[in-house]
């Protein structure tokens, strides 16, 4: 379905690239911080980099985990800001547009589904750790 969108739309399929970097290959601290400072229980978490000149298009997270996380409550989603301040690292979340952020600034989604957007067009790579708890 989000590629099919992609392709009708013509988007630029050769500017399309992130990496997910998940737990295990940043410190379980990190994790672990944010479970307390958010006040909630793990169940997922990643850490996003797009590179200059990249996009991750209009979509929505695919999880083949999502029953077992609607088991436990609706989960609860926020993205916090990695990389420093800039004007050229965009990212959307259904109708919010975050940009020229603080480090460290975290924004809680309206819905843990939402249709979100990423983009790079500045000179250094885009840094997000995402968290999904209950």
């Amino acid at each position: 379905n989000i590629y099919d969108r992609w392709k009708t739309s013509n988007f630029n399929m050769q500017s399309i690239k992130w990496t997910n970097y998940y737990p295990g290959e940043f410190p379980k601290e990190v994790d672990e911080y944010y479970c307390e400072t958010l006040s909630l229980n793990y169940l997922r978490s990643w850490i996003s980099r797009i590179d200059p000149g990249f996009y991750a298009p209009w979509h929505w997270d695919v999880d083949d985990r999502l029953d077992d996380y609607l088991a436990l409550g609706t989960p609860i989603r926020y993205s916090i800001f990695v990389s420093p301040p800039s004007i050229t690292s965009v990212f959307v979340v259904g109708d919010e547009c975050y940009y020229n952020m603080p480090q460290g600034s975290i924004i809680e989604w309206k819905k843990y589904s939402e249709w979100h957007a990423g983009m790079n067009a500045g000179l250094e790579p885009k840094f997000m750790y995402h968290f999904l708890g209950y």
